[in-house]
């Protein structure tokens, strides 16, 4: 018996000395597997051209690459404060696959968010400051194009923000009104349009688009 209580006892402090030997091992492993703050040094072009692969500005409905450190583990990429899109298993510690959203409401951002790239992950989050600009304006439609004079109309489009110009049937407009999400431009047909009529655009800080076609054109327009 006595024995049999000398081997228990070895086999116990052996069992205890194996032990105490994992559990640093064990903290170590905790240690290296946990996660700092990311951290964003540039963004890249997600195609990259030979020589020309760092962006110094970003558009909307844009594929962009991340470059960092401890990037893993993303729960949030927010654009001027719009959620982006992404899927983190293609990520890794130092690069990214991002789409910035489509339509950003620019005019509505408030002023902490804009130009900034918001990256949240479950170990943390930071912001880093980048250039996000609207992209160059595009008409695609009028919604009445032989309206009556003093009759409410809309262009509709994309990227209608900051806008400096609207011009409606050769007309300029001094008086309209763009949708928050920069898909339309509000206005009242002005009185004065010619029979032949004219082209529409409208002008922002990022560029400027026209019809290729006249509105209110009542004499090429006529079937003889």
């Amino acid at each position: 018996m006595k024995k049999l209580n000398h081997i228990k006892s070895c086999l116990l402090l052996v069992w205890l000395a194996a032990a105490a030997f994992m559990q640093p091992g064990c903290k170590k492993d905790a240690t290296s597997s946990s996660k700092g703050t990311p951290v964003i040094t540039s963004i890249r072009n997600y195609v990259a051209h030979p020589g020309d692969s760092l962006l110094s500005s970003v558009g909307t409905g844009q594929w962009v690459v991340i470059s960092g450190k401890n990037l893993k583990g993303a729960l949030a990429i927010n654009f001027d404060g719009v959620k982006g899109s992404f899927n983190d298993a293609w990520f890794s510690d130092t690069s990214a696959i991002a789409l910035i959203p489509a339509v950003i409401a620019f005019p509505t951002v408030p002023s902490d968010k804009l130009n900034t790239i918001q990256y949240i992950t479950n170990h943390g989050q930071t912001t880093f400051s980048f250039p996000i600009v609207a992209p160059a304006p595009t008409i695609t439609g009028v919604s009445n194009e032989d309206a009556n004079p003093g009759d409410s109309v809309k262009i509709n489009g994309l990227s209608f923000f900051f806008v400096k110009s609207v011009i409606y049937g050769g007309i300029n407009i001094t008086s309209f009104k763009s949708s928050n999400d920069g898909t339309s431009i509000s206005l009242a047909v002005p009185a004065g349009i010619t029979q032949t009529g004219g082209i529409v655009s409208v002008e922002t800080k990022s560029g400027k688009a026209a019809t290729v076609y006249s509105i209110h054109n009542l004499v090429n327009g006529v079937i003889e």
